[in-house]
């Protein structure tokens, strides 16, 4: 005898029997063998009772890359669903829902929705202690690379960036160890024109000022300031501040050979030429001259010291005297100089002039003069 099953439509034997018996009639549902059916023999006639087919999806037929093993643990029935969580970025989410559906009669299978866990990187921005310069990180997925440039002293640096993680704390942009960028200034040497002399500066860092001494004036004293300036990021380099050595003559008397009077030169700064002046034949000249040298680094004196001549003199005059129509002239003459002069009259007579250019050098001098007569007695 066979009957139909009304879930499965699988056709099912029922052997030949006698009166007493009850069998189990077997089948497939879905992909497992059931009891479908029990046949009991009675009174020479089969009483059929069907049995229900309940379709189940299986027990560990689903997989998810981000989780691990098979899910689920035990067959789920037509109609019934589950679903899975994970920790993503610190946060839990669905990773997978799956429902048991019948696709015939005979067959139950899974519908499944999987979410992936994706992690990223967010966007960051830092600054660089040293140079202060600002940088961007962009939005990048887990284990990306990303390479950053820096500037120092004028050079490029590159700096390398990776998104590290996992799905369950999410991730984070981790950065190589920041170069410093502490630029130097090169050892050098600084020529002072004051001194002609080069003097040697040492390698500094940047900010940082050398303070160069040398001999000035017999002492030690400061010749330039260097300081390591500039920009970290474009480039360092020396700035000078000079001291312009510049040691002072002390005070000196001097007495002009020809005034013999003493003059005083005050304090003179190396390098400089001076004058003083007096009053020589009346006027206001310059009298003496001096330079303040000597040698820099040591003590200053006055040199090349020259005197100006002051000579005085008496202006040429003329005199009226008899016996010459254009009268007595006296020519220039210098102090103490002494002229005569002569004029006839009638042949016998005569008269003499004695003139003597009387001062001094300072105020110049005026012509003394004497006038003397003489006739004659024939």
């Amino acid at each position: 005898m066979v009957i139909t099953h009304s879930v499965t439509s699988e056709n099912l034997t029922i052997p030949t029997g006698i009166d007493g018996d009850d069998i189990k009639v077997n089948g497939s549902c879905g992909d497992k063998e059931y009891t479908l059916m029990r046949a009991a023999c009675s009174e020479n006639s089969w009483q059929i009772t069907e049995l229900p087919c309940v379709l189940e999806c299986p027990s560990n037929s689903l997989t998810h890359r981000q989780l691990p093993g098979r899910i689920p643990e035990s067959s789920v029935s037509i109609g019934e669903s589950f679903n899975t969580t994970m920790i993503c970025n610190g946060q839990t989410i669905t990773a997978m829902w799956a429902q048991c559906v019948s696709i015939s009669n005979e067959k139950a299978e899974w519908h499944v929705n999987r979410s992936f866990c994706e992690i990223k990187c967010e966007p960051m921005k830092f600054r660089n202690s040293y140079t202060l310069q600002e940088f961007a990180l962009p939005l990048k997925p887990l284990g990306s690379q990303h390479s950053l440039s820096m500037m120092c002293n004028g050079k490029v640096t590159y700096v390398n960036a990776s998104c590290y993680g996992n799905l369950t704390d999410g991730a984070t942009w981790h950065i190589e160890s920041m170069p410093e960028c502490l630029p130097t200034c090169p050892e050098t040497s600084y020529y002072d024109l004051t001194t002609d002399r080069d003097y040697r500066i040492p390698e500094t860092e940047h900010r940082s000022q050398i303070l160069v001494k040398g001999f000035c004036g017999g002492e030690k004293s400061p010749i330039v300031l260097a300081e390591c300036a500039g920009n970290i990021i474009t480039g360092v380099q020396w700035k000078y501040e000079a001291y312009n050595c510049s040691p002072l003559c002390e005070e000196m008397n001097i007495t002009h050979p020809d005034t013999g009077l003493t003059y005083t030169f005050p304090l003179g700064i190396y390098g400089g030429t001076y004058s003083i002046e007096g009053e020589c034949n009346g006027g206001i000249s310059s009298l003496i001259t001096a330079t303040c040298g000597g040698g820099i680094e040591r003590s200053p004196k006055w040199t090349n010291i020259e005197n100006t001549p002051c000579i005085g003199t008496c202006s040429s005059t003329t005199l009226s005297l008899d016996g010459r129509e254009d009268g007595a002239v006296i020519s220039e003459g210098i102090i103490g100089d002494e002229q005569e002069i002569i004029g006839l009259c009638a042949g016998l007579n005569f008269t003499q002039v004695e003139a003597h250019c009387d001062g001094n050098n300072s105020f110049g001098g005026q012509w003394r003069t004497q006038i003397n007569k003489y006739e004659s007695s024939v």
